[in-house]
């Protein structure tokens, strides 16, 4: 009878165990107060009897990012929307006996404001530099007093170089199986080269790149602009070239490739590879660089990749630079001045300087209106714009 008695509570015990609902134990939020189209990471952490799980993301408005259509994944990427307001979040997480509990989070999105803000302590900044295959994140900006700021919506710290570089150009490598990343920085000394310097994020230590080892510069004239590939190729557009770095090979040589004798000033990289010259749009593709011939033959400053794969570009055919789409399409007006910078952001808003194109007409934010002239401004992982000024001054909007 006892036996029985045992056998009964056991069953009982197993059956409570599987009828019961999976339980959300943790949720978290990479930001909590998030701005109008920023990304924002969101997790879950659940216990239950029954593995595996499924977890189903819903949104009242803006964007999950990530295909979360097979739902197995406990964290969503969310770009909120163009409106400020209050927005919910779902998951509801299913077990393989179909039970299932739901979490949701209540989000208030505020308004970027209308004015672009000064960042006072930094007034000494040089070029910047983003990790184009980060979800979140800030962006690497250059200082003049020797080191490399690190920004983000919620954190910022710095890596002491130990001199005082004037970097003409950034490129942030590294791997999204890692969190380490290693900056490199271009320096132009004057005459018609340049030294690369690189700092990494696993020794935590600061190297000069020579050619041959013998303190010999490389001679690529003034760096415009440099950004890294996916097979850790550092691609270095130039005053007259284009070269790259194998940063896998073990070579300590910097390679012209292409464009001997022509100006590259901004190199793109993203489902396509693109150079903006002095000759028009070069694309990469199978191993060789390729002129893109008309529409795209102007002198470019300036190239990025918009949405269904349209160009955007900054050109001048002689008659001053305009903001060019899909090459042939100058647009009917063109901002007060035209910036050597190309960015869009995760609301599809295309930035020139620091003007934003909203499919009709160009705003800026008000505080950096003129006199301030922005010669870069670059959108960060997480969709906050940067903005430098003609004077070195730091902006974020």
């Amino acid at each position: 009878m006892k036996r029985f008695i045992y056998i009964l509570i056991f069953a009982a015990l197993i059956g409570g165990c599987s009828d019961t609902d999976p339980e959300i134990t943790e949720t978290s939020i990479s930001d909590s107060a998030p701005v109008i189209g920023q990304r924002i990471l969101l997790q879950v952490d659940c216990l239950g009897d029954n593995y595996p799980f499924q977890f189903h993301w819903t949104v009242t408005d803006g964007e999950l990012e990530d295909d979360n259509d097979e739902e197995e994944y406990y964290w969503t990427y969310w770009i909120a929307p163009a409106t400020e307001g209050v927005y919910t979040v779902s998951c509801t997480v299913t077990d393989d006996e179909d039970h299932s509990t739901t979490t949701t989070f209540e989000i208030s999105v505020g308004d970027r404001g209308d004015d672009g803000v000064a960042i006072e302590k930094f007034d000494n900044a040089l070029c910047m530099a983003k990790y184009r295959l980060a979800k979140l994140g800030g962006i690497r900006i250059a200082l003049l007093d020797d080191n490399i700021q690190y920004l983000s919506a919620d954190s910022s710290s710095e890596i002491e170089w130990g001199d005082e570089y004037e970097f003409d150009a950034m490129a942030i490598q590294g791997s999204t199986s890692s969190i380490l990343q290693t900056i490199w920085g271009a320096v132009y000394d004057g005459v018609d080269s340049c030294s690369l310097y690189y700092y990494s994020g696993e020794t935590g230590s600061i190297e000069l790149v020579d050619e041959n080892n013998n303190d010999t510069p490389y001679n690529t004239g003034t760096v415009n602009d440099m950004e890294f590939d996916d097979n850790g190729i550092l691609w270095i557009g130039a005053d007259n070239g284009l070269y790259k770095y194998n940063t896998t090979s073990g070579s300590t040589t910097c390679t012209p490739v292409a464009l001997s004798g022509k100006w590259v000033n901004d190199i793109y990289i993203g489902d396509l590879t693109l150079a903006a010259t002095s000759s028009g749009i070069y694309e990469y593709d199978n191993g060789t660089w390729s002129a893109m011939g008309a529409p795209y033959d102007a002198t470019t400053y300036a190239v990025t990749e918009g949405t269904s794969g349209v160009i955007w570009s900054i050109v001048d055919e002689g008659d001053g630079k305009k903001v060019v789409k899909g090459g042939d399409t100058i647009l009917g007006s063109q901002p007060d001045s035209v910036a050597d910078s190309i960015d869009i952001d995760l609301l599809n808003r295309i930035w020139c300087g620091k003007y934003y194109w909203t499919g009709t007409e160009w705003l800026n934010p008000t505080g950096i209106e003129d006199p301030v002239i922005i010669t870069e401004s670059l959108v960060s992982p997480e969709g906050l714009l940067y903005l430098i000024s003609e004077s070195d001054e730091l902006y974020s909007w």
